[in-house]
């Protein structure tokens, strides 16, 4: 048994109710030819669906929803298409298997199956990568380094707020305020956007491999470093940094 979620509207690929029809139609007569039961649901994409957007927020997105904050959109979505599942595969009424979602929300066992997911794919708890984290750090006297640091760090003060794991207390240096200290000129430029991570590392020739990716993205961001210090190096002065928790990042 399939159910297929078909978008329709100006962000879809199905942009009016008429074509996407046909379309659904034709996937369940496809489904039908090769003895599949196929099931066509047809929902709104005009405007977005939740509140964010990109990787990390809509993950962070799908843990709010588990933990009973969510967009009310994105959550009778899920709930319709959840409920339309269990109603054909289980051959009970809809009414019924809507009842068993909300349930299987409420009583957190849909949370823990979505951590049973991530465990298969070779991924770890949220509690497990935070103290992996932490022993990497070794120390409070670990620097961290970071562009546009508040954003990760509100990540990461949100996810060890969660699983209990005290405030991080580590010193950092966010190169973001850093670069505009080094390249002052650079908001003169007519295009914007000048002091992103990813415009610097082409400004500075740094190779990006895979943009917006954690691994990456923090390569980048020492390569970026680097080139600030070295292009400094004359005009340098001592700066300290201030703790974390308190967001007095230099």
């Amino acid at each position: 048994m399939t159910v297929i979620d078909l978008k329709v509207g100006k962000g879809a690929f199905m942009t009016n109710i008429k074509d996407a029809t046909k379309l659904a139609k034709t996937m369940v007569e496809l489904g039908r030819y090769y003895n599949k039961k196929v099931v066509c649901t047809l929902s709104d994409m005009s405007v977005p669906l939740g509140l964010n957007i990109g990787n990390a927020l809509e993950v962070k997105e799908v843990i709010d929803f588990f933990n009973g904050k969510y967009d009310k959109r994105l959550y009778e979505l899920s709930v319709s298409i959840s409920s339309l599942m269990i109603s054909v595969s289980k051959g009970i009424n809809i009414s019924k298997a809507r009842k068993l979602v909300i349930n299987l929300l409420e009583c957190g066992h849909a949370k823990n199956k979505f951590y049973e997911w991530i465990k298969a794919q070779g991924g770890v708890s949220e509690s497990s990568a935070l103290l992996s984290f932490l022993s990497y750090l070794d120390t409070q006297n670990t620097v961290l380094i970071a562009h546009n640091a508040p954003f990760d760090l509100g990540f990461m003060h949100a996810g060890l707020e969660r699983c209990a794991l005290g405030p991080l207390k580590n010193k950092c240096i966010d190169t973001l305020p850093l670069a505009r200290w080094a390249y002052p000129k650079l908001v003169l430029e007519p295009q914007k956007g000048q002091y992103k991570l990813q415009s610097l590392a082409s400004r500075f020739c740094i190779n990006v491999m895979a943009a917006h990716r954690a691994s990456d993205d923090a390569r980048v961001c020492m390569e970026v470093f680097k080139r600030i210090l070295n292009d400094t190096m004359s005009v340098q002065k001592d700066v300290q940094c201030e703790t974390v928790r308190e967001g007095e990042l230099f």
